[in-house]
């Protein structure tokens, strides 16, 4: 008999709120916080031109307002010099996932692992790296160890005792949606009991708002499906999801959250198609792939948390591969997007969006996509069921999580509640 995966904990930090309830209550409540980039990072009014995109000056982000000082308290971190942003949001979404799952000391440490997932690392670390270097100064010995993209996995590891399985995923904004999958087939192949799985981003950084503004994908705003919609609004943050062998779980006591049911992965794989640019057919096949690991039909999913990040390629893109798959259905099949309240978090985006999905599952609601009515909807998307103004009633018991990334890579996820 397959083994079962399980969720028994979970942690989040985002600009949208802190800790998984902090989060949960924002997005209850219909709250979507919006921040200046000014007033944590950096200043892109004192050199406008590279923070352009499609002529808008990008200012705003949702960014989390925790100075890095905060961040490293929040996290226990004693030495707060040597950790760049992105690894103080992963350290303390870890923390929080752990202590709700009591999973700690219940395994042997070989067998309790850790996979991540992330998109571009420790930007932060870049431009402070890049500016000493300009100007002729010597880099110190925890450069890199801020800067390299694996490191905040190797540190939740030692800090807390791990010594299973343990790498990072570098996929884009699919990057912690693998994680999650990784983590699970470590569980399902019998090689760990027990995985964390964690997704971090911080990429408010000259580097990240001015290569995204380049791409004209960014805004200062969050529009999925809307007529006006012109980029994706910048996110930070982290999340994390304990993992666990479901007959391990039930025998230590741990309450279980929810289950996973199924999951996909795909590339695009289009021949001489542009690298940034999303294919209905890759997000189709990751969906399929993820019904078919669960045993489920596109009648059984109760709701789509799409990928929905607000730019005019990629809403279509998407609900073009929700058509191709659910057929007539597709217009039945509520769904939304969070990154409409939370913003873009890139490669936590997969995990930060999953969080929401089991609360979901949990207290039997769907959550609207922030801002979108019927007036402003874009008329010329493939017709969906989109979920508008309130928060609905969630009706079944499989949702379908969405994670797409540039180089056309692809991931789809399916929770379902726990059933014993």
């Amino acid at each position: 008999m397959r083994r079962r995966v399980v969720v028994t904990g979970m942690g989040a930090v985002s600009g949208n709120g802190t800790g998984v309830d902090g989060m949960w209550r924002a997005l209850l409540n219909g709250e979507a916080h919006r921040s200046r980039i000014a007033d944590v990072h950096f200043n892109p009014e004192e050199n406008p031109v590279p923070y352009k995109s499609g002529g808008e000056l990008i200012t705003t982000v949702c960014g989390s307002m925790l100075t890095h000082e905060r961040l490293a308290d929040l996290s226990g971190v004693e030495k707060p010099t040597r950790y760049d942003r992105h690894q103080l949001f992963a350290l303390l979404a870890a923390k929080e996932a752990l202590m709700q799952s009591g999973a700690l000391g219940r395994y042997e440490n070989h067998r309790f692992g850790i996979v991540g997932g992330t998109g571009d690392g420790g930007l932060h670390e870049d431009a402070v790296a890049h500016t000493r270097i300009s100007a002729g100064k010597q880099l110190d010995p925890f450069t890199n160890i801020r800067e390299l993209p694996n490191l905040f996995a190797g540190q939740i590891a030692n800090t807390f005792g791990l010594k299973g399985p343990g790498f990072v995923h570098c996929t884009a904004c699919a990057a912690s949606a693998h994680a999650i999958q990784s983590a699970a087939d470590m569980i399902l192949l019998e090689r760990a009991d027990a995985m964390l799985a964690v997704g971090t981003e911080a990429a408010i950084t000259p580097f990240g708002i001015g290569s995204f503004a380049g791409q004209r994908a960014l805004s200062n705003f969050s529009r999925p499906y809307q007529k006006n919609r012109n980029g994706f609004l910048m996110g930070e943050g982290a999340a994390a999801l304990m993992l666990e062998d479901q007959e391990h779980a039930v025998k230590r006591g741990a309450t279980i959250l929810a289950e996973i049911a199924g999951y996909g992965a795909t590339t695009d794989g289009v021949e001489g198609g542009l690298i940034t640019d999303p294919n209905p057919d890759g997000g189709k096949r990751a969906s399929v792939a993820a019904m078919t690991m669960a045993g489920v039909e596109p009648k059984d999913i109760a709701y789509i948390k799409t990928h929905g990040t607000g730019t005019p390629i990629g809403d279509k893109a998407e609900l073009e591969g929700v058509h191709m798959w659910a057929g007539e259905r597709a217009e039945r099949i509520p769904l939304s997007s969070i990154k409409s309240y939370i913003g873009h978090l890139l490669g936590a985006a997969g995990a930060c969006e999953s969080v929401p999905c089991i609360l979901m599952l949990l207290h039997k609601v769907v959550l609207p996509t922030f801002g979108l009515t019927e007036e402003n909807l874009d008329p010329t998307l493939p017709r969906v069921a989109h979920v508008m103004g309130k928060p609905q009633e969630l009706l079944g018991d499989y949702i379908l999580v969405n994670a797409f990334g540039f180089g056309g890579t692809n991931a789809s996820i399916i929770f379902r509640p726990y059933a014993g």
